[in-house]
């Protein structure tokens, strides 16, 4: 079921600023809402100020904070449907660093950070093509040097060439 009214809570260490449960972010005292930026990452960032040191926020995290309580040591913020631009609080959920994402309600096909030559051609196909970094990462569960890797040919050099060779 879906969320039919927004809700805003304090951004926890920067009182000046609220959140939204479905994921922007505004000045607390006028209600103004706060540009978000896309990083290299793929994720949105906002830039907060507090005392008069910048402070850049990723959005998912500010909303888990105010949503599903402070983060565990050791944990991070997973997204359900795996798009790093929906930060709804019904879409982000804690997980531990490290665990395996088939034992996980957020489990995919091929998690646990191990590929095959095929998902490897695929990523290097995506990625080719413009496919965020980050997001080709999070839904093969691979880092993103891997991912960077895999387009470049530094990894899974055969990915881009066949295996057959030409007749001599």
């Amino acid at each position: 079921m879906s969320e039919m009214h927004e809700i805003w809570k304090p951004v926890g260490h920067l009182g000046a600023f609220e959140v939204s449960s479905f994921g922007p972010v505004r000045w607390a005292a006028s209600g103004k809402l706060k540009a978000l930026t896309p990083a290299r990452s793929g994720f949105l960032v906002v830039n907060l100020y507090a005392h008069g040191i910048p402070n850049v926020g990723n959005v998912h995290s500010l909303v888990a904070d105010a949503f599903l309580g402070p983060r565990p040591s050791g944990w991070m913020v997973v997204r359900i449907d795996d798009d790093p631009l929906n930060n709804h609080r019904q879409n982000l959920a804690y997980r531990e660093l490290g665990a395996r994402r088939a034992r996980s309600p957020l489990a995919r096909p091929g998690a646990g950070g191990r590929l095959d030559l095929q998902q490897a051609r695929e990523i290097h196909r995506r990625a080719n093509l413009g496919a965020a970094t980050i997001e080709l990462a999070n839904q093969f569960d691979i880092s993103a040097p891997m991912v960077s890797g895999i387009k470049s040919g530094r990894k899974w050099r055969l990915v881009g060439q066949s295996r057959e060779r030409p007749d001599d």
